[in-house]
């Protein structure tokens, strides 16, 4: 009797294979991340996704849009502002799909349209270009292009600015040009 549950345990723990017709497997979906650098450099702002992977969708005005949201944290003592943001494509960061300045990142004049994509954590618009040291903003993101084809798999933010760009030497903002961490946009298809 014990040789017949040593039998069945075995059996019961030792891996199986599927064989014959019926079983299917949907194809693995390759890394959209894969391959993509972004340089070894100290940066003061920080890009976190704060939504999922997202994907390109058709509009009713027939061009494909794409909308997704991330934190930008100023991460050293000394204060930072983001005065505009490329999106580019993260395989090929000097192609760039849409850029957003000025205006499109805080208007305290403007309530609607596009305007204020730069905001506080609690939602409100924020006053101004700044981020106070150890503090987030999140940043708002949509743009349209003709084609489902002129997206990439993956994108990254190209962060303009002022922050504190070298710690150890001087807690100063200086100017700050830098790439943030990849984005997958190719999560889905569009319906």
């Amino acid at each position: 009797m014990a040789t017949f549950w040593l039998i069945l345990f075995v059996a019961a723990c030792s891996s199986s294979t599927q064989t014959g017709g019926g079983a299917s497997t949907a194809p693995a979906r390759t890394n959209p991340l894969a391959g993509v650098t972004v340089p070894d450099a100290f940066t003061p702002l920080t890009v976190a996704p704060i939504s999922r992977p997202t994907f390109p969708f058709p509009g009713s005005d027939g061009k494909y849009h794409l909308a997704f949201d991330v934190q930008i944290t100023n991460a050293t003592g000394g204060p930072a502002s983001l005065t505009a943001v490329d999106v580019v494509d993260a395989h090929d960061p000097k192609k760039m799909l849409a850029t957003f300045a000025g205006p499109q990142l805080v208007d305290p004049a403007c309530n609607y349209g596009n305007c204020n994509r730069l905001r506080q954590l609690t939602q409100q618009p924020s006053p101004d270009f700044g981020i106070a040291p150890q503090t987030s903003r999140t940043l708002l993101l949509d743009f349209t292009l003709d084609t489902l084809a002129q997206f990439p798999k993956a994108v990254m933010l190209r962060l303009h600015g002022t922050g504190v760009t070298n710690p150890a030497v001087s807690n100063e903002p200086g100017p700050l040009d830098t790439l943030g961490a990849p984005f997958d946009i190719s999560a889905g298809t569009p319906r």
